[in-house]
């Protein structure tokens, strides 16, 4: 994964970090009260004519995207372009069984965004799902976000273009035993990772959302899904309102201070000195991540993107160069 963080935007609280999706003995409930929203997303949204009249859900708790360029710090959105399906390749050492389990969560999600469609393939795709047996506890997914400038206007020219999913069969439980997955735990992980994949970064605070951070309600939903009589579909108004935006569409510019983005603005040079006509941005746990190109002087990151966005914490703090 190079410098880039390596899982999606993951926002948490101090008393949520130790969290891993995918296994029971992770579960952490929100008993001393939620984070309130990143942003005024409500107030934000009924001035937005794509989302008159929707339900918005948990868009406020998103991790947003965020680039810095010539004076000003941007946090918008980003997604898939829906014009033609979205080519998937599962893990080649997938059996029937989570084959099925796969397709079920791909399904899950068409049902939810009007017009995505997935086209599962055995060679290039633009979403990778992997079974991983080593590495870190927990599944993980990274996705990327082509922007090109100039990074004016609203909506900004930025679309996903590239998304990995990295899932597990089995957990460790706290005493280090070895505990496979059930099958709607599994379910309930990949769904959850896809809405990741998707361009959905962070996770809802509270609901019935698959995209909160709790193993056990995510397990329960895997449950739904796989209810051979009587499935039950996702209710996610969060990506409904996420895929009524154009991609790109901007959250906030804020104007900083006369200097402040004066390095940021030699890698930008540099980049294009060396033929980039685009960035790429990745959101993680508690950092973005934008790139001009490969090199290790091509890339910039943002500590906590949504704190960011909240004013908790100051653009220099934020800020960490090569």
């Amino acid at each position: 994964m190079g410098a880039y963080p390596q899982t999606a935007g993951h926002r948490r609280s101090a008393a949520l970090r130790r969290t891993w999706i995918g296994s029971s003995a992770a579960l952490v409930l929100c008993v001393t009260g939620c984070a309130e929203p990143a942003w005024h997303a409500e107030e934000w949204a009924s001035k937005r004519p794509e989302l008159a009249g929707r339900t918005i859900g948990a868009f406020g708790d998103v991790t947003p995207y965020a680039i810095a360029s010539e004076g000003e710090l941007v946090f918008f959105v980003c997604h898939w372009p829906l014009d033609a399906p979205l080519r998937v390749s599962l893990p080649p050492d997938a059996n029937a069984d989570e084959r099925s389990l796969l397709d079920k969560a791909l399904r899950a999600w068409e049902g939810v965004i009007p017009g995505l469609r997935f086209a599962v393939v055995e060679g290039s795709a633009q979403i990778r799902l992997r079974f991983r047996e080593t590495g870190p506890e927990g599944a993980r997914t990274a996705a990327d976000c082509e922007v090109t400038p100039p990074f004016a206007g609203d909506p900004l020219r930025a679309r996903l273009v590239s998304a990995q999913i990295d899932l597990r069969r089995a957990e460790r439980d706290p005493w280090g035993k070895v505990v496979e997955l059930a099958k709607n735990q599994v379910l309930g992980t990949v769904t959850h990772e896809l809405g990741h994949a998707l361009g959905l970064q962070g996770h809802a605070q509270r609901g019935k959302s698959v995209m909160v951070r709790e193993t056990f309600a995510i397990e329960k939903i895997g449950e739904n899904l796989n209810d051979e009589k009587k499935p039950k579909p996702l209710q996610e108004p969060a990506m409904q309102a996420l895929y009524s935006l154009p991609t790109g569409t901007v959250i906030e510019r804020r104007r900083l201070a006369d200097g402040a983005t004066a390095s940021i603005d030699a890698i930008a040079a540099r980049g294009r000195a060396q033929g980039a006509e685009s960035i790429t941005v990745r959101v993680g746990d508690h950092t973005a991540a934008v790139r001009w190109g490969p090199g290790p002087d091509l890339v910039y990151f943002l500590r906590d993107p949504a704190e960011l966005l909240e004013g908790e914490i100051e653009f220099d703090d934020s800020l960490t160069l090569p």
